[in-house]
């Protein structure tokens, strides 16, 4: 069964994250990148290999 989640954190530097989550035993799966929307998105492994995507939206 596959599960999605979406949860909204307010982060000015997104790559502190990406390094707490790593702290935390989780491995990049892709850097972060610019988007066409001016985000920024990334994506992580957790310990139990399930695949975590990470990500900004200014809005608008």
């Amino acid at each position: 069964m596959t599960t999605g989640l979406w949860l909204s954190l307010g982060a000015e530097k997104p790559e502190r994250l990406m390094t707490w989550l790593e702290e935390a035993g989780f491995t990049e799966r892709a850097v972060y990148r610019d988007q066409d929307d001016g985000g920024r998105s990334a994506a992580v492994r957790d310990p139990e290999s399930n695949i975590w995507s990470l990500g900004t939206y200014e809005g608008g």
